[in-house]
């Protein structure tokens, strides 16, 4: 799935529309927090995942997530789309379907063809990864123009790719499995990580991992110099005694994001 970089502001300043579209494909992007591929999933408890999610920015809604994922016979498929939501919908117009599939096993989830569509007011684009040994080999449409600074895919092997990674962190697990662990994450362009740090002490039913998303390969390098970008991460306990992603907060150039939980 391809991912906005929030971190642009002279771009974000000149197009308004497109620095909330921004911040609305970075707070997504916080749903892509997954332990490593050692870190199992349980084969026997065949996780599900499903939900829709909220968007704000600056206390104006601006975005909706839907996610839909199961796990059944050692396979996998998740679909999700990203889009523009209320106000912003009516000036700006963009989103993200996308869907993956896999295998899952006792070593966790092992992406085999993942293909995403992404839309704005400027172009549409088709993108998809096959997996072979790892390793994925990405195909465009149109296809992306040719940078200095690009990753070839065949080097990613070992890395998930953001609906992957969103299974993995959406299933419910103790408390003490939430927070300090780190993925690698290749988007078909970017090579990124995504690390849940410090666990705090579950405070009225919620404990709170602060994370990080930091760029390693496939930015300009103005971009890829830039520091960490900061956020955290509320979980809550579901009545099994498990606990789920309800929330994640962080700040863009238009004020505060939250991407919250409806159902």
């Amino acid at each position: 799935m391809p991912m906005i970089d929030l971190a642009t502001r002279s771009a974000s300043a000149r197009r308004p529309g497109r620095a909330i579209w921004a911040g609305a494909m970075l707070v997504a992007l916080f749903g892509v927090m997954a332990p490593d591929r050692a870190a199992a999933l349980d084969a026997k408890t065949e996780p599900a995942l499903s939900g829709l999610f909220k968007l704000s920015i600056g206390g104006v809604k601006a975005g909706e997530v839907r996610i839909d994922g199961t796990t059944r016979e050692g396979r996998y498929r998740i679909a999700a789309s990203i889009g523009t939501a209320g106000i912003v919908r009516t000036f700006y117009k963009a989103g993200i379907d996308a869907e993956v599939e896999g295998a899952a096993d006792e070593a966790g989830l092992a992406p085999r063809r993942f293909q995403s569509r992404s839309f704005d007011p400027d172009k549409t684009r088709n993108v998809e990864m096959r997996y072979a040994d790892g390793a994925p080999a990405v195909a465009a449409e149109p296809a992306y123009d040719p940078k200095p600074w690009q990753l070839d895919p065949a080097t990613q092997t070992g890395t998930l790719d953001p609906l992957s990674a969103a299974l993995t962190a959406f299933a419910p697990r103790p408390a003490g499995d939430l927070c300090d662990r780190t993925v690698r994450i290749f988007d078909a362009r970017r090579l990124f990580a995504v690390s849940l740090e410090a666990e705090s002490r579950p405070q009225r039913g919620v404990i709170t991992c602060e994370a990080a998303y930091v760029r390693l390969g496939g930015f300009k390098p103005k971009m890829l110099a830039k520091p960490p970008f900061p956020f955290s991460v509320e979980f809550v306990e579901r009545t099994d005694g498990l606990w789920e992603i309800e929330r994640a907060v962080g700040p863009t150039p238009v004020g505060q994001a939250v991407l919250a939980r409806v159902r």
